[in-house]
């Protein structure tokens, strides 16, 4: 094909070709370098506000559970001190609910007899059972009074509080001993469904014994609307989730006091164990959860910041196309100006071309001439090719002078430009110090990050003073060094002191995977391990 184009359109052809290669590789590692970044930064924008929302929401739910803390403190240190009348305590309890405005309900609940000894005095008596112990619960009325009842108001003979399941939000953190917040539950206030949560501190005698808990009862709605109103990246969301996946807050109202169950086992798990984590779905999204803890109740809450990954993308993409759009028209300009002045400088050859194809007898070798017959214009022409080849032979001479003379200045050039080490010698360390990270000191990175190619070396003193990790992945190099100021032992190796802070680093970091694809010159192969030789693949002996 290429045959029966013209010298002109060969011309143009090889240039445009050249030209818009040129343009593709530019403009892919621009448009591939702008969309990682942008990923990144989108990612880095979620996670931070999903650790200052959760941070926001950690702090308004821990004046909950301060509250009822403060509460349980003040019983303990009026039992060990001159303990008020039971109507001073109410006093006391509707003061602290009518000061708190978020709280729906404060209540107390006591042991048989654990408050003062007498509450056979007050068996069936408001703010008591019937045999009489201490269990007041106020509760805030729609016109904002308070009012009061007794939990559950008993069923048959055993009553709410002492009965599993009604009974948890006191049973179950008399049985832990600790701050606890429950499970999200629906009340119902003046006929309005409520989504609440109890924060609950257990109230203990001087040896530490459980004798009662103090609670509040919060409606999460207040957290629903705060969180609501944010929406990264435009069409993102905030949703909150209780240690046990039940969703708090959400964007679909029909999911709030329900299960996730949206949510992948390892999401739910990270959730229960307070821990960081971040995962894509279904659609391009990601999701992003940080950790809430609630006081010291040991069951933490998260945050997740939802976003949709095409909308991150947007701008790079449309930063592509806008790209795209403006190298296909230079390369088109150039084109239409390409062919323009290709048609003016070649005219003149063609005129030449026509009068060589007349005149010439020669094969290309300049020192072959024309034979002049005449003084007419051939002769002329003759004439003038003659001299013309002459003056070619004399340049091309010189060309190839110069040509021998830059060539052995390349060379010299070449040789100082030689790559510093054998990719084949550097694929091989790699690989060695990648074996260290899956099977050697450092494999509980492997484990951390499997099918993440990681490499790296641990180091240890012989007097056990120093302690470094070394890693790297295809983005740095890291060096963790662990020893004392005095320079005195430490008792740590780099596998125990300097490699867990390396590990601590990549886990906020990220890491990115080493490239381990064998360079030319390096295959895999199978030796015999006694003798060393070359054998089959197939062999189970390798």
């Amino acid at each position: 094909m290429l045959k029966s184009l013209s010298f002109r359109q060969k011309i143009l052809l090889a240039v445009l070709v050249t030209v818009f290669l040129g343009f593709a590789v530019t403009l892919g590692f621009v448009n591939l370098a702008n969309s990682q970044d942008a990923r990144r930064q989108g990612e880095a924008l979620a996670e931070q506000m999903a650790a200052r929302y959760a941070e926001q929401t950690e702090k308004t739910l821990n004046e909950s559970m301060k509250a009822a803390a403060q509460l349980a403190q003040t019983f303990e240190g009026l039992r060990q001190g001159g303990m008020p009348s039971r109507p001073t305590l109410d006093a006391l309890q509707r003061r602290v609910l009518m000061a708190n405005t978020g709280f729906i309900n404060i209540w107390v609940l006591f042991e048989p007899n654990a408050l003062d000894g007498r509450d056979a005095e007050f068996a069936n008596t408001p703010h008591h059972d019937r045999s009489g112990r201490y269990v007041p619960y106020f509760t805030r009325k729609p016109d904002g009074s308070i009012g009061h009842e007794i939990p559950g108001g008993g069923k048959g003979e055993v009553l709410e509080y002492d009965r599993p399941g009604d009974g948890d939000y006191y049973l179950v953190p008399k049985q832990r001993g600790m701050d606890t917040i429950t499970e999200p539950y629906e009340y119902d206030v003046a006929g309005q469904k409520m989504l609440l949560s109890s924060f609950v501190a257990p109230i203990k005698d001087s040896n530490g014994r459980f004798i009662g808990a103090a609670g509040v009862d919060v409606p999460l709605a207040s957290v629903q609307n705060e969180l609501g109103k944010v929406k990264p990246f435009d069409e993102g969301y905030l949703s909150v989730l209780s240690n046990g996946g039940v969703y708090i807050a959400h964007p679909d109202t029909g999911k709030l006091g329900k299960a996730a169950a949206d949510l992948s086992p390892e999401a739910l798990a990270a959730i229960k164990a307070g821990k960081v984590f971040h995962y894509q779905a279904a659609g391009n999204w990601m999701h992003f959860l940080m950790p809430i803890h609630i006081g010291q109740s040991g069951t933490p809450w998260a945050v997740a910041v939802s976003i949709p990954m095409d909308k991150v993308m947007e701008q790079a993409n449309a930063t592509r196309n806008q790209s795209l759009w403006i190298g296909l028209a230079c390369l088109l300009g150039l084109g239409v100006i390409l062919f323009m002045v290709l048609a003016r400088l070649i005219r003149p050859l063609n005129e030449l071309s026509r009068a060589m194809s007349y005149l010439a007898s020669g094969s290309g070798d300049l020192t072959r001439r024309m034979r002049v017959s005449g003084n007419d214009e051939i002769g002329k022409v003759a004439l003038a090719f003659n001299a013309f080849v002459s003056q070619l032979h004399e340049m091309f001479s010189g060309v190839k002078q110069h040509a021998e003379a830059l060539a052995r200045h390349v060379d010299d050039l070449s040789q100082v430009s030689t790559q510093v080490a054998d990719p084949r010698a550097v694929f091989l360390v790699d690989v060695a110090l990648n074996r260290v990270t899956r099977e050697g000191t450092a494999k509980s990175l492997a484990a951390s990050w499997p099918g993440v190619n990681l490499a790296g070396k641990t180091g240890t003193t012989n007097d056990g003073r120093d302690a470094w990790f070394v890693g790297f992945d295809r983005r740095e190099l890291v060096v963790t060094w662990v020893g004392r100021d005095d320079n005195s032992a430490t008792g740590l190796t780099g596998g125990s002191g300097a490699l867990p802070l390396h590990r601590a680093y990549l886990l906020r970091r990220g890491p990115l995977a080493l490239d381990l694809a064998n360079p030319n010159g390096v295959m895999n192969a199978h030796f015999d391990p006694a003798s060393g030789a070359l054998i089959d693949s197939a062999c189970g002996e390798s």
